[in-house]
């Protein structure tokens, strides 16, 4: 294969149905994620019955360090290969050979590394946990043959190996758990999972590597990836500070309870970014030179995300306390103010994650990574702030933040796609009301069920907030139904 993309000199002619592409994309990703997280959260609760909070805490503090690494290994070089508007093999052939040499490299040096962090947290299983987990550098073999599925918005086998990969991880870490291997067990189900996502890959693409990298393609590459490689890593710690620094500091039972609410809380912000995101900057790219198209998509994309999201988010901060009870068990209810508090910074999260595909789509990466590094810093700075206080302090101070600093990136991202904030803010006026509606609904059994079960309480809290906000949107938003639909 020697080209792989047709110049872009005008709009392709693939353009005209990028619609209906967007639309099958959205689909086939809302299907397969949804049905992934599914699995994910069901093995999460037998899980929670399996393990202790310690062993998460062990747990999230390996995730905090292989994630960060996984930065590294990645560089942006699946992202570089949707965006740039031509391909050839020396370029995807280089971006594999530097993505499974530093996938060696940084799995040797987080090996290395292990007893140190094992000292630093007092955590001595940390020794063997992180060089298991590091083993995922060198089997995840697919970042090419990820990009280009992405970059023909072939969602359908996308989702197939996210399916796969999250039944895969679920087996293997519920049947070890299940033998008593504790945290180990979770570290195994991700190696197994990362493992079952390369040979589907590899299965579904007939493209390999050929030659050796190119010093050219490898400087192509960089142009692109550098900044976002700087974004990636200021929000990775921005992202994990509070982790790590939980962990470090109010060790790892506090950071068990801590780190359960935040995966939970950020369900519905990976799961719109995931369906969203992951279509939208392909699309994007596509739409890189029609700016008014561009901000069209850009908009029907982050009202979409709102109105599947925000009510997701602001239900479960406002059904945490029986929630947890239900999901969890008793032990587990010192987490339901976090989980509250977290969550309410949803619909701020979803507004900051599709400012990425902007940037991103229009090789805007450098300015990406200068906003980033503000909006991470003041973020560290915010969790350093509240820490002495406790975990629903750190909660607080993080959906505060959320609230405050999704302006950075949003202003600029708006003008970029040529959007004005005024009809953004029009967009989502009727969603946001709607989900404040629902909210009130939501909370009001807490007042009048009394001393009923922590299931009827949350049954009748999730019927009465669905109804609410679900017979508002039919009524108020039937013609941005239509057009998702793709009809006028």
């Amino acid at each position: 294969m020697t080209d792989v993309v047709t110049p872009r000199d005008d709009v392709p002619p693939a353009v005209p149905s990028l619609g209906r592409k967007m639309r099958t994309g959205v689909l086939w990703t809302a299907t397969t994620r949804f049905a992934a997280q599914g699995l994910q959260f069901a093995s999460s609760i037998a899980l929670a019955r399996l393990l202790l909070p310690e062993d998460f805490g062990l747990v999230a503090l390996v995730i905090a360090t292989t994630g960060f690494a996984g930065i590294f290994v990645e560089l942006g070089l699946g992202a570089a290969v949707v965006q740039r508007p031509e391909l050839d093999d020396a370029l995807l052939t280089t971006a594999f050979w530097l993505n499974a040499v530093l996938g060696v490299v940084m799995a040797l040096t987080i090996t290395l590394t292990a007893p140190l962090l094992a000292v630093f947290y007092g955590a001595p299983e940390l020794t063997y946990l992180l060089p298991t987990a590091s083993l995922v550098f060198v089997v995840s073999l697919g970042v090419v043959q990820t990009g280009l599925l992405r970059r023909e918005l072939d969602f359908r086998r996308l989702g197939v190996v996210s399916v796969v990969n999250t039944a895969v991880t679920a087996l293997v870490s519920i049947s070890a758990a299940a033998s008593g291997i504790g945290p180990m067990a979770l570290v195994l189900g991700t190696l197994a999972g990362t493992i079952a996502s390369t040979v589907q890959l590899w299965v579904y693409l007939p493209w390999r590597p050929r030659g050796r990298p190119s010093r050219e393609s490898a400087t192509d590459l960089w142009r692109f990836s550098r900044g976002l490689l700087g974004f990636s890593t200021v929000n990775y710690w921005s992202r994990n500070a509070d982790n790590l620094l939980v962990g470090k500091f109010l060790g790892v039972t506090a950071l068990g309870f801590y780190g359960r609410a935040y995966n939970l809380m950020m369900m519905p912000v990976t799961q719109m970014s995931a369906v969203l995101s992951t279509v939208l900057f392909p699309a994007l790219s596509k739409l890189q030179r029609d700016q008014k198209r561009f901000g069209q998509g850009w908009l029907v994309s982050t009202k979409a995300s709102w109105l599947l999201g925000a009510p997701l988010g602001v239900g479960v901060a406002v059904t945490a306390p029986a929630l947890v009870e239900v999901l969890y068990g008793e032990r587990w209810l010192p987490m339901a103010p976090v989980l509250a508090l977290l969550s309410a910074s949803v619909p701020a999260q979803l507004l900051g994650s599709n400012t990425g595909p902007v940037f991103q789509a229009l090789g805007r990466t450098g300015l990406q990574f200068k906003l980033g590094l503000v909006t991470s810093s003041l973020t560290v700075l915010a969790i350093v702030v509240a820490l002495p206080h406790g975990i629903v302090a750190v909660a607080f101070a993080l959906a505060v933040k959320s609230w405050v600093l999704v302006w950075v990136p949003l202003l600029p991202a708006l003008r970029l796609a040529g959007v004005r904030l005024s009809t953004l803010g029009r967009s989502l006026a009727f969603t946001a009301m709607s989900t404040g509606l629902m909210a009130i609904a939501a909370w009001s059994p807490r007042w009048f069920m009394g001393d009923a079960s922590p299931v009827a309480v949350l049954l009748t809290q999730v019927t009465l907030g669905a109804l609410v906000f679900c017979g508002l949107i039919v009524i108020g938003e039937r013609p941005y139904l239509r057009t998702l639909r793709g009809r006028r």
